[in-house]
């Protein structure tokens, strides 16, 4: 899909006759403004006008049985007056959008269109059903409360015709007349709460706070749907976060500018270049442009999602001088270089923090790591050295899909594989002594499921932890064939306890950010010994692409998140796990 080679504004609303009913054909962004209120006052992006232009938007009719209300309706499409110019927002409702993403400075508005497009939608569509999730139960309630129910409670014309009393109003959930609905879910460390609801629209906010991981499952929501729109909306942080993985799976349209003092014509993006002491100017000639002459220019090709940067410089009640010296130009002198990218430009910018270096990976390894023991490569079955065999063997298993394929971009993405990683106490070490990645024909779920098997038999297992999340039925193979005491089920949650046992489930649960962060210090202060780099590189790959990040909030809190498949890394915090479970360092099991 192209956007508009030039500015865009719809066409006005057509009013008809149809088989004797009042025909009303407007465009989604006419009908929010026809149909909502906010704040007090009738939801506006601008005066509408234009010609009928061969556009790639989609009018949408609607015909009433009641000719009153059709005609009321009718009304409301033909009063719209002068008001702040909001063209950027257009293309958002107008265009034909599967899929997209909002990649957006803080305070302009992204919570304001989500809500307006999500009850837009269920009220133009009988029976729509729409997914909103955002990283947290508390934004997902403020989200509720405080942008989509008074849109719901004040907007005359939705309480009149689509909503009434017998309609569900809960915080989670709103129906209507017509049968649409909106759930409200949140989903950060698992997505089990938005899993199983079908839905004709994925909304996900906060983007930039939400695990790559957890999107996946969340899409499915959208399989069975001849709709399957998605949007995803956040502010962007590290060049490494969530909200720029996706940024680059689209096709970044930016708004430009143009500065007519120059022949030809020159554009201006929206950048620090383009930030003057009383609003916006060209970067070429310092002289002031007009932003609200811009227009979208998509600066990719091939891209799987339409991408739309929205920063403060282009929002209409931030381009008063005074009130963009007071804002603009003042957090550009106070705020750090990363923080004015994010919040104001809706820029990533490069601050992300790797936990580990490849340094000091590098010095875990054989001969650097001073196991004193020899471990110049790999340890088979019929080699382990008697110090192994002494302090017994220790086996970690994180499942993986096993399937490669391409990503949301439509690029090869590294699929997530099966990694075993065997180990023992060697001193205060944990010695790594083999490790084994399920690739190819034996990425097959019974392969995977008799090998491990037969490592556990060959290297004598005493225990061997194994990640619960998967959901194969493989650990239940497992058990029954080496018992409950030799196979224990790990599963993240979040948790204040780091580590505790639910009998319910059989299984310990464990707090990922604690118990992750143990891991990756025990790497840091060479806590683990692997045979030498060349043996070992492909492993420890995938610990390089783990990264720390901050999820905004009362707390600020710092969680980890990957750029690819981190499947190693996690088989050596089970690894640990099954070594301190058998050495009294996490809560006894009760076998």
């Amino acid at each position: 899909m192209s956007l508009p080679s030039k500015g865009y504004l719809p066409p006005k609303p057509k009013v008809s006759e149809v088989d004797g009913k009042l025909s009303i054909k407007a465009r989604k962004s006419q009908w929010a403004q026809a149909l909502l209120h906010l704040n007090g006052d009738r939801y506006r992006l601008n005066k509408l006008d234009g010609d009928d232009a061969n556009l790639s938007t989609e009018a949408w009719d609607m015909r009433g049985d009641d000719p009153s209300a059709s005609e009321e309706m009718a009304q409301h499409l033909q009063e719209f007056g002068a008001g702040e110019r909001r063209d950027y927002i257009y293309p958002i409702f107008d265009n034909p959008l599967r899929k997209a993403v909002l990649c957006c400075g803080r305070q302009v508005e992204k919570s304001t269109i989500c809500s307006a497009l999500m009850v837009t939608e269920s009220t133009l569509i009988s029976m729509f059903r729409t997914l909103y999730v955002s990283p947290s139960a508390m934004q997902t309630r403020t989200f509720s409360s405080e942008k989509l129910a008074p849109l719901l409670r004040y907007s005359e014309m939705i309480n009149k015709y689509w909503r009434d009393t017998s309609c569900r109003d809960q915080v989670f959930e709103k129906g209507f007349l017509n049968g649409s609905m909106i759930f409200l879910r949140y989903a950060f460390l698992n997505a089990d709460r938005a899993r199983g609801i079908p839905a004709d629209r994925l909304l996900i906010d906060e983007l930039q706070d939400i695990l790559a991981d957890n999107i996946r499952v969340i899409e499915e929501c959208l399989s069975h749907s001849k709709h399957a729109w998605s949007l995803y909306v956040g502010t962007p942080k590290t060049l490494e976060n969530t909200m720029e993985r996706y940024w680059g799976y689209s096709t970044q349209n930016e708004w430009m500018i143009p500065c007519d003092h120059h022949t030809p014509k020159k554009w201006v993006k929206l950048d620090v270049d383009a930030i003057g002491e009383e609003g916006p100017i060209c970067k070429h000639c310092g002289r002031p442009i007009n932003v609200t002459a811009g227009q979208w220019v998509q600066t990719t090709k091939d891209a799987a999602y339409q991408g739309f940067r929205i920063p403060q410089l282009m929002v209409p009640w931030k381009l008063d001088p005074q009130t963009w010296k007071d804002e603009i130009v003042w957090k550009l002198e106070n705020y750090d270089e990363g923080e004015f990218h994010n919040e104001v430009l809706g820029i990533s910018f490069d601050n992300a923090a790797k936990p580990v270096t490849r340094q000091e990976l590098v010095q875990c390894c054989w001969p650097s790591n001073n196991l004193g023991v020899d471990l110049s490569r790999p340890v088979m079955p019929s080699k382990i050295p008697p110090i192994f065999k002494r302090s017994r063997l220790f086996m970690g298993v994180d499942w993986g899909e096993g399937r490669a394929g391409k990503g949301p971009g439509g690029r090869m993405k590294r699929p997530s594989f099966t990694v075993v990683s065997i180990g023992a106490m060697a001193g205060d070490k944990i010695a790594v002594i083999y490790q084994k990645r399920y690739e190819g024909k034996e990425a097959d779920k019974d392969y995977v499921l008799k090998d491990v098997g037969r490592l556990m038999a060959a290297y004598n297992i005493k225990i061997a932890a194994v990640d619960r999340g998967f959901g194969w039925g493989i650990n239940s193979d497992l058990i029954k064939t080496f018992g409950e005491s030799r196979v224990v089920q790990f599963q993240y949650v979040r948790q204040k306890e780091s580590t505790r046992w639910d009998p319910l489930s059989f299984c310990f649960t464990i707090d990922r950010n604690f118990h992750m962060s143990e891991t990756i210090n025990l790497l840091k202060r060479q806590g683990f010994a692997f045979p030498p780099w060349e043996a070992s590189e492909e492993f420890l790959k995938d610990v390089e692409s783990i990264y720390v990040d901050y999820r905004q909030g009362n707390r600020n809190e710092m969680y980890f998140d990957h750029t690819d498949p981190d499947d190693a890394f996690q088989s050596l915090l089970l690894l640990r796990c099954a070594i301190y479970l058998a050495y009294n360092k996490l809560t006894p099991a009760p076998f």
